[in-house]
């Protein structure tokens, strides 16, 4: 795929077409403008990170995106970044490299980057945004809350409606996930937070995001699987709202992805000795529903053992 790239002040931009050539010389030379214009909305405010939700041009009409500058804090990250990929250009490209195999992420549609030697700048990534999204986490307490009392009787209830979206939600998910590991890539921090749900009118949508933790491999082992889905599944099985039928139906939606697309090589289990088919591990179902249960059983169990964090006391203020 070819992209429009524009140099400037503060460094090059590269480009989905559909941006004007004005827009990207006023990117390449001052990013930050869409902080300082009071135009965009501040959606995430941390040490290294803002996003901003703002409205930029594309292909002749203004179009939702988020806008994300990333900062490098430590002096370790900019003397390495001399050395490594910039990660706002992997993500850039890894973003398409998704969408091109039905991998459903936010569109990346421009990035900019500084000067290989002006390590003190920061890096800016543009993004379509989804609209009328959720994290995982949120969207299943959502509608979880409105599901509560369904008894299966009134099938034109409200009640009935949610408890019908997380079953597609459910399987949504184990499609998304399947996929992503059937076209040889993995999540090394595959969490609710970084999984979107929404609503659209075709049904439920999943989305993968922050996908710095991705990984592309020549084939997806089954212990990289297990490793994946047991994040996952550490949340889903503390999640009270969330049956084991409901775990099951996303285990479906898993399964029937790598079923869809050919992945090469094979898959060894984490015992190590026995070779695993891709093709045998949808016959043998149970044998992964086992090896996710047991990988989350660890984390909680290391989770359990860490110190809490102290709660600081309040504050008490005297009278002058």
């Amino acid at each position: 795929m070819s992209f429009h790239v524009v140099k400037g002040r503060a460094g090059s931009v590269r480009a989905v077409r559909g941006f004007s050539r004005q827009c990207l010389e006023r990117l390449a030379d001052y990013p930050e403008l869409v902080l300082r214009a009071g135009r965009g909305k501040t959606v995430k405010h941390g040490r290294t990170a803002v996003v901003v939700r703002s409205r930029l041009p594309v292909d002749g009409e203004q179009c939702e995106v988020a806008i994300k500058r990333v900062r490098r804090r430590t002096w370790f990250k900019r003397f390495s970044s001399l050395f490594r990929q910039n990660h706002a250009l992997r993500t850039f490209r890894l973003g398409h490299w998704l969408l091109e195999r039905k991998i459903s992420t936010a569109r990346p549609l421009a990035v900019v980057l500084p000067f290989r030697w002006r390590t003190d700048r920061p890096t800016w990534l543009v993004t379509e945004w989804v609209d009328g999204s959720a994290n995982l986490h949120q969207f299943v307490s959502h509608h979880a809350a409105k599901a509560s009392g369904y008894s299966g009787s009134d099938r034109s209830s409200p009640s009935c409606f949610h408890s019908r979206v997380l079953r597609d939600a459910a399987v949504e998910v184990g499609l998304l996930i399947g996929r992503l590991h059937a076209a040889g890539a993995a999540h090394r921090d595959l969490k609710p937070g970084n999984v979107l749900v929404r609503n659209t009118s075709d049904g439920v949508q999943g989305l993968l995001v922050d996908l710095d933790g991705i990984c592309r491999k020549s084939a997806i082992s089954f212990g990289t699987r297990v490793q994946n889905l047991g994040r996952l599944a550490e949340w889903a099985l503390s999640e009270p709202s969330l049956s084991p039928t409901m775990l099951l139906r996303f285990l479906h939606g898993y399964l029937s992805a790598g079923e869809d697309v050919a992945v090469a090589g094979k898959m060894s289990r984490a015992a190590g000795a026995v070779v695993l088919p891709k093709a045998g591990l949808a016959n043998d179902w149970k044998l992964l529903w086992r090896a996710i249960a047991a990988d989350a059983a660890r984390r909680q169990a290391r989770r359990s053992l860490r110190p809490a964090k102290p709660v600081p006391e309040p504050e008490v203020r005297r009278a002058a």
